[in-house]
């Protein structure tokens, strides 16, 4: 995840359950009131995750 200030979060976590780490991915896709007041968003796909990158 990349957040708005644009600092890269390289911490890769395999999700194997519905715990709160899943949670928070859902509600980081689909309500963006949560975005906002996390300051995060959720990137999906290689495409999109390479661009990130390389606008980083």
């Amino acid at each position: 995840m990349i957040d708005f200030g644009g600092n890269s979060m390289t911490n890769a976590e395999k999700i194997i359950a519905r715990n709160n780490v899943f949670q928070k991915l859902v509600v980081l896709k689909t309500n963006i009131n949560k975005r906002f007041k996390y300051n995060e968003f959720i990137i999906e796909g290689v495409r999109n995750i390479n661009e990130a990158i390389r606008n980083e």
